[in-house]
């Protein structure tokens, strides 16, 4: 999942319903990408965060509780950075399943407001920790009610980089971090080999007061309903290595374009 301008709304895509049947068509996909995955462990690294201005709607409910219907979260786990992705002295844990209004948004670029928070279904937010418990890394996967409001998310993201002002202050309307400032800057073209079309993939440095700016790469992928963030609290190289990794399950899913 990211760390968070003020919210933009836009089209609700489908409802229930809508979920039932999109489920439906990502089930065979799911069953042959999510074989090859364990849950999360102790893992290890290749070599090589912020909240909403305004509480984003209420999100609809999934209809995956319907009998042979497959769960969304089942396409989460097949999509998620794996035990594989990482090393011997790393640990992928599970932070939060929640997708309500209250609980963490997964877009928090500039400590925006996204009008696509409502229109999630399901989502697991994890972090990578070192041995030593320091942050590596932070992975949200998100299933949509449609692949429109995907989009929207990923547009939404888009729209908040660009329109972040610099050096102005920010506050988050759903945490109690101090007012921060953020500075966005997009990573190079020959950078983005491997990550899904249209990815995001931006460096953030956020100034809070009293403290030392922190920087992170922050990377956005979409296919279908699904969003797979990535945010990288240490080198580049590694937060685009667990992207990659993330985006070839991403496109193994025969994931519906509409």
């Amino acid at each position: 999942m990211i760390a968070p301008a003020p919210g933009r709304s836009g089209r609700s895509s489908g409802g229930p319903a809508a979920v039932a049947g999109l489920v439906a068509v990502l089930a065979a996909g799911v069953a042959m990408v999510a074989a090859g995955s364990a849950p999360g462990q102790r893992t290890s690294i290749p070599s090589a965060s912020p909240s909403p201005r305004t509480a984003s709607p209420s999100p609809r409910t999934a209809s995956g509780d319907r009998p042979g219907t497959p769960d969304p979260d089942a396409v989460i786990e097949s999509v998620r950075i794996r035990p594989a992705d990482a090393g011997a002295d790393a640990e992928v844990a599970l932070a939060s399943a929640e997708v309500t209004a209250a609980g963490p948004p997964s877009l928090d670029l500039c400590y925006g407001r996204f009008g696509s928070e409502g229109h999630r279904v399901a989502r697991r937010l994890y972090s990578v920790l070192a041995t030593e418990g320091d942050q590596v890394a932070r992975n949200d996967v998100v299933v949509y009610d449609s692949p429109d409001s995907a989009r929207q998310a990923l547009t939404e993201a888009r729209q908040m980089v660009a329109g972040c002002p610099p050096g102005v202050a920010q506050q988050s309307s759903v945490s109690d971090q101090p007012p921060t400032a953020f500075q966005y800057a997009p990573l190079p073209a020959a950078e983005l080999r491997g990550l899904a079309a249209d990815a995001l993939a931006v460096t953030e440095i956020a100034s809070a007061a009293g403290a030392q700016p922190r920087q992170a790469t922050r990377i956005v992928q979409q296919q279908g309903p699904v969003l797979v963030i990535v945010d990288g609290y240490t080198s580049r190289g590694v937060a685009l290595a667990l992207a990659r990794s993330c985006a070839r399950r991403l496109a193994a899913l025969p994931l519906p374009a509409h």
